[in-house]
């Protein structure tokens, strides 16, 4: 999608009640101004220099989508850097036509200061793709769209934004093994030998269910091959908005994070062949197994099927529930509750779309998100 040439400067950033605000976003390269960016980091979220690097030099720079543009927050008051706000790009399809979107993945203000800004502040999302230093990543100024996933204190800052759209990405979730479930929620002597009978009766109704489903084999990977470049080929793009989920994408988001995360992929086969038909990229922690990210292919029947083996391969590696966090059409929906998934709660995700997008990206329908579209 193309858009005429952005402007190299934007006076204002933020609004506030005062015609000379206080607060004011700056444009950076986060490449060429590293060190002032980390030292904004460091302000606003203390931790170890070594992971605000690593986290810099990932997420910030390796992105291949493209550069991140970072914003710090001037206070001109004390003519001092109290906040800052990152935006990565992420290349999207739309409905089967190439776009780029913009994420904001990092928004903090020193804690001094977060009560008076967020009291004046109003964000501008689209304001931040023209705001750029000469030379700076023209292709994450012509994004088609700006979407960001809040926390509790920053919606607050995304709800005043005039021109957004929003809706609710919600959390799925199967209980797989019910004795360690109920021991948080029961005392022991009931937990035990309750958990031992629901697990027995889930696993064997879960035996019984597949079989009028298809039987497949699966794998579990620490990496991702070319076999996932050829699945996302396969995917559908009509009538939908995704991001892309090549191999490259997948090893840069999952395997070449920085940190003690240990993600792995579940891949489901067709019997007899080593042809993928979905995957599941997971995290077990605390006997949760997480799902970052899933995408599966084929007839409404082998994605139940292929999300029923996912509650399987969950229980056999210790988990006691399963969580996915996806926002998808009803097809994909209702492959996960016949599945045996249900909603858990949800997360808001709010959107600001360029004139030239299509008014149908306005509704909730089109729009395949997951953990993989953010930056945690």
């Amino acid at each position: 999608m193309n858009h005429p040439a952005p402007q190299t400067q934007v006076d204002h950033l933020t609004q506030s009640t005062s015609a000379a605000p206080r607060y004011e976003f700056q444009a950076l390269d986060p490449v060429k101004h590293r060190d002032r960016v980390l030292a904004a980091f460091e302000l606003c979220w203390p931790q170890p220099a070594a992971e605000m690097q690593a986290k810099h030099e990932w997420f910030y720079v390796a992105n291949p989508a493209g550069t991140a543009s970072a914003f710090l927050l001037h206070d001109h008051a004390t003519a001092k850097d109290v906040g800052l706000l990152v935006v990565a790009p992420r290349r999207f399809l739309i409905n089967g036509e190439e776009a780029l979107g913009a994420v904001f993945v990092d928004f903090a203000v020193a804690p001094e200061h977060r009560r008076l800004f967020l009291r004046r502040i109003k964000l501008d999302l689209l304001a931040f793709h023209t705001a750029s230093e000469a030379g700076h990543d023209a292709a994450l100024m012509r994004s088609d769209f700006v979407y960001c996933l809040p926390n509790d204190r920053s919606r607050r800052v995304c709800e005043r934004t005039a021109g957004v759209f929003q809706f609710e990405r919600p959390r799925m979730a199967a209980i797989v093994r019910f004795w360690p479930y109920l021991a948080r929620r029961a005392p022991q002597w009931a937990a035990k030998p309750a958990g031992a009978f629901l697990d027995l009766l889930t696993t064997c109704a879960d035996a019984v269910s597949r079989l009028g489903y298809p039987r497949f084999t699966h794998e579990w990977l620490d990496e991702v091959d070319e076999r996932f470049d050829v699945l996302w080929s396969r995917v559908s793009r009509v009538d939908r908005c995704i991001g892309v989920r090549d191999r490259a994408f997948l090893h840069w988001r999952f395997f070449a994070r920085p940190g003690a995360h240990q993600n792995r992929v579940l891949a489901v086969l067709r019997p007899g062949t080593q042809s993928l038909l979905a995957y599941f990229v997971t995290e077990l922690i605390d006997g949760m197994l997480v799902v970052r990210d899933a995408l599966c292919v084929g007839s409404t029947t082998e994605q139940i099927a292929a999300w029923k083996l996912l509650r399987g391969a969950a229980r056999a590696c210790g988990a006691y529930v399963v969580t996915c966090e996806i926002h998808a059409d009803e097809k994909v929906l209702h492959c996960l509750r016949r599945a045996g998934y249900h909603k858990r709660g949800s997360t808001t995700v709010f959107i600001r779309l360029a004139s030239l997008c299509g008014d149908w990206l306005r509704e909730a329908k089109p729009w395949y998100l997951t953990r993989a579209d953010e930056d945690v």
